[in-house]
């Protein structure tokens, strides 16, 4: 490169008006002559008035030949660095040019140029990609300044040039991309407008050392800034020390910014992305993600991202992501993400997530993301998580070499508020086969607020430090599931302090200890135990978190007199736990359960209990079996007071299951479960609801399946269960059985019940024996009973007409409270129908009338008509359907003629092939020889206005 001389006086006052003329607006209008220094360099001489030119169609410039242009008058300079050769003040209408390009320079290398304040536009024919308004290839040592570009294929394009400068341009309304640099170096790209064009506003592909400033990028079809750089060969490239810096890039239609590297056609490569900055841009409301970082290889191929920082951006309302980083490995390739620093973004109101890392490797391939910073970032109201890591393989038995890995990654000092999953979500996925491992990471000094689940969640994740975080309204999760491969050793291996704080106070996360008592858990914001035993957790106030207290893998504990309400989650979770009692807590206002169990197998006690108010359910076991709930009060919860799924061989007594507003009892694919002697009134629907279970029993809950809206007990394809000695009263169903067979149906009271017993769709083989009804009481099977109520009736018959006519009663009174419902609906909706009429007949000229017949338009809605037209008897006048039946109804007169429209008369219709022909005569629907039939109108017709 020449050596830089010293700028003369003029020159620099020559820059200065040129800022004050031509003002871009960029995140920062303060520029220095640090900032203008890149094309300071390459003009020597000020521009000269030279004259303005409007007869061109092209200019081509080849092989370093300028003559024909300097002989012509117009190009001045003569090609060196104090005196570029200038093509200047053109404006090329490059529709007929015989390249595609306005203006073509190519295979000059050598010369220093500029061209300045040119307009060029229609280069479009798109027959090549090189096409465009301003086109150079393989051409150095050139300053492009104040021209526009518009209405080209592309607006300005480079293709294997170094040391070219675009300084305050305008590339607006292209078909492809506003500025294209494809394999180029040392290219400074300044206070350009580059928007509203069909493809991406700038895109950079296998470009390095690239300088983007202070550029407005917005309102492009594709991406705002597109860096793309993707191989077939057998090569290794380096992409480095290029600065995205200070750019609006707003609204675009994917990506604000992306950066896409790897191979294709199974090439095996290696690329590196180092030693690049994008930092102090505003990336806002752009389609799919603000900065989207991807990274492909299909075979053998290696691709790093590494040593890049991506600083004090401000990424808003973008889509999906703020930030989205994406590897994809599959075959033997590699990819690695190291050493990165995302620091001091502000990411607000994302489409999914703040920061998205999604590693996925297929076969034998490995995805790497080490040692990188994620610090001093704020993140706000993403629908998602604030910080999503997500691991994955392919989980393919014949590819177990498969790794994804987040491992050594600094998370800290984040402030992350009111995101709508988790503020920091670290998910390594559970596999078969392959690996995932989210291992040795720091999480440090975040402040996460309002979390909608948790603030920190770590899946499957080991030997984390977690240290000095501050949680409110949300607090922290962990979660090995039962499935998990991970042994005991790792899964205890997370270390967490009491430095971290929810809502104020501190967690207290033991493992593996014996015997915990009152003094270790001190005034706590949270507890989380796991695998440590014979502990007892009382008398403590654990309120507005994620999960009061957390017991994993822990047996032999007792946890009772907390007050463990208003969380997000639960206010007691059992996980794999076995031989725990949880008694005595006040578990309410939580919003999914009160008190949860999942896989916890073995004779855990749940005893009195209040677990009520919950958003979902009271308790709630999930594959959990042998468990006792006992006493405890289960009401005015949202979806039911006791939920149990796939959960065996529980018993359920002594509860007070009331008023909550689906269910009582809810129990789905369970076998083998007591409930007795509950009480279970005054729920929204069903009192005891059972779906694919079987082989349970429902016994002696006297006095209490009363007063249910709907079923008092509902069984839904169940088999072989014992309903007996229960007081089943005033429901409106007392006992309903759908696709349920072999059930015991005995000794129930069944009184005043809308149904006694309902039975639809395949029943068959119930009992029912000395069940006690308001009529008379049947017994005997549901298949024909031997005793006889009335002579030539079974009892069966009996029944079944008892059941049919409570059933006709039933739907009597519903169809009628719906129909007086609707009905009150409806007096409003005909008033406001015939206001709407009056004013439109009101409206109506003698010209309407006139221009609807010659039309064959409604009269009344004044538009075409479909299907069916309705004629008038006496003038003649069209109605659609609808219109007609509604006039008819209202005021019964033609808004023509005022004539009634007499139901008793003949109503004429045109169907749409006879109102062609009426139309084609210009007899506009008078003739008395089309044949015209009645049609009915539709009755939920609302009158059109206008």
């Amino acid at each position: 490169m020449a050596k830089i001389k010293k700028i003369p006086i003029y020159i620099l006052l020559f820059v200065f008006t040129l800022l004050i003329i031509f003002p871009v607006i960029n995140t920062n209008n303060n520029y220095d002559t640090e900032k203008i220094e890149p094309f300071v360099k390459k003009i020597e001489s000020s521009p000269k008035n030279s004259k303005s030119w409007n007869n061109f169609t092209f200019i081509h410039i080849q092989n370093g030949n300028w003559s024909k242009g300097l002989s012509g008058g117009w190009i001045q300079g003569d090609g060196t660095y104090s005196n570029p050769y200038r093509i200047e003040n053109m404006t090329i209408d490059a529709s007929s040019s015989p390249l595609g390009s306005g203006i073509f320079i190519n295979d000059t290398t050598n010369d220093y140029f500029i061209i300045q304040n040119c307009t060029i536009y229609n280069a479009s024919s798109k027959d090549y990609d090189d096409e465009a308004g301003i086109s150079l290839i393989n051409t150095n040592n050139g300053t492009l300044f104040n021209n526009t570009c518009s209405n080209n294929n592309k607006g300005i394009f480079l293709e294997e040039c170094e040391d070219i400068t675009i300084f305050n341009n305008t590339a607006v309304n292209n078909f492809d991309e506003g500025l294209a640099v494809k394999e180029c170096q040392s290219i400074s790209i300044l206070r350009n407008n580059l928007s509203n064009n069909g493809q991406a506003g700038l895109d950079l592909d296998l470009s390095t050392e690239v300088t983007v400033k202070y550029n407005n990028i917005n309102n492009n079809g594709a991406d705002g800034i597109e860096w793309e750089t993707e191989l077939m060969d057998y090569e290794e490239e380096d992409f480095y020390n290029s600065t995205i810096y200070e750019n609006k890039i707003i609204g675009n239609g994917e990506d604000g910014i992306r950066l896409s590297m790897g191979d294709i056609a199974y090439a095996h490569l290696k690329l590196n992305f180092k030693w690049n900055n994008i930092s102090g841009n505003i990336i806002n409301e752009n389609g799919n993600n603000g900065i989207s970082l991807k990274a492909l290889t299909e075979f053998k191929g290696e691709v790093y991202y590494s040593n890049n920082t991506f600083s004090n951006n401000i990424l808003n309302n973008n889509g999906d992501n703020g930030i989205y980083i994406d590897a994809f490995a599959d075959n033997t390739g590699e990819i690695y993400f190291n050493h990165n620093n995302i620091t001091d973004n502000i990411i607000v109101d994302s489409g999914s997530n703040g920061i998205y890392f999604k590693e996925f490797a297929v076969e034998e391939a490995i995805t790497l993301f080490n040692d990188n910073k994620i610090n001093g970032n704020n993140f706000s109201a993403n629908r998602d998580n604030g910080i999503y890591v997500d691991l994955d393989t392919d989980n393919d038995e014949d590819f177990p070499l498969s790794e994804a890995n987040f491992n050594y990654n600094n998370i800290s000092n984040n402030i992350i508020n009111k995101s709508g999953i988790n503020g920091i979500n670290l998910n390594a996925s559970v596999v078969d086969y392959g690996s995932t491992n989210c291992n040795d990471n720091t999480i440090i000094g975040n402040i996460l607020e309002e979390s909608r689940y948790h603030g920190i969640y770590l899946f499957e994740c080991t030997n984390i430090t977690v240290s000095g975080n501050n949680m409110t309204k949300c607090g922290l999760g962990i979660s090995f599931p039962k499935e998990s491969s991970r042994t005991i050793e790792v899964i205890t291996s997370n270390n967490i302090d009491i430095t971290n704080l929810v809502n104020g106070n501190p967690i207290y996360y033991y493992t593996n200890e014996l015997n915990l008592g009152h003094s270790n858990f001190s005034n706590p914001g949270q507890v989380i135990l796991i695998n440590c035993n014979d502990s007892v957790i009382s008398n403590l106030n654990i309120s507005q978190g994620s999960i009061g207290i957390t017991l994993n893998r822990c047996i032999n504990n007792t946890i009772s007199n907390i007050n463990a309400s208003d969380n997000i989650f639960y206010g007691i979770s059992l996980e794999i736990c076995y031989n725990n009692t949880v008694s005595e807590n006040n578990a309410s206002y939580n919003e999914l359960a009160g008190i949860y169990l999942y896989y916890s197998y073995g004779n855990n006690n749940i005893l009195r209990n209040k677990v009520s108010y919950n958003k979902n359910y009271g308790i709630a076991l999930y594959y959990s079996n042998n468990t006792r709930i006992s006493k405890n009060n289960a009401s005015y919860n949202e979806i039911s007071g006791l939920y149990l799924f796939n959960s065996y061989y529980n018993n359920i007594s002594g509860n007070d299951v009331n008023i909550n507003n689906i269910y009582g009892i809810y129990l789905e694919i369970c076998n083998y479960t007591l409930i007795t002697g509950n009480t279970i009134n005054k729920n929204l629907e069903i009192g005891v609801y059972l779906l694919n279970s079987h082989n349970n029993t429902i016994s002696d809950n006297t006095d209490t399946i009363n007063n249910n809206v709907n079923q008092g007990v509902f069984l839904e394809n169940s088999d072989f269960n014992i309903i007996s000695g229960n007081t089943i009263r005033s429901n409106a169903i007392g006992i309903h059985l759908l696709d349920s067979s072999y059930n015991r149906i005995i000794n129930n009271d069944l009184r005043n019940n809308d149904v006694y017993i309902l039975k639809v769709g395949s029943s068959k083989g119930n009992i029912f024996e000395g069940n006690v009804f308001d009529a008379l009481p049947p017994s005997g099977g549901d298949d024909g009973g031997e005793r006889k109520l009335f002579e030539g009736l079974s009892e069966e018959i009996i029944q079944n007409v008892i059941i049919i006519a409570s059933a006709i009663i039933l739907a009597v009174s519903v169809v009628g409270a719906i129909a007086f419902k609707r009905y009150r609906g409806k007096l409003k909706e005909k008033e406001a129908e015939i206001k709407v009429l009056k004013i439109e007949k009101r409206k109506l000229t003698q010209e309407d009338i006139i221009v609807a017949k010659e039309n064959l338009q409604c009269v009344v809605h004044k538009g075409a008509i479909k299907g069916f037209t309705f004629v008038c008897p006496e003038c003649g006048t069209f109605y659609c359907s609808r219109c007609y039946d509604a006039v008819k109804s209202i005021e019964n007169a033609c808004w023509s003629c005022g004539k009634p429209l007499d139901p008793t008369k003949p109503v004429r219709t045109i169907d749409d092939e006879t109102k062609i022909k009426i139309k084609e005569k210009g007899k506009a629907g008078m003739t008395d020889s089309v044949d015209y039939s009645p049609k009915k109108a539709p009755k939920d017709f609302k009158a059109k206005k206008k």
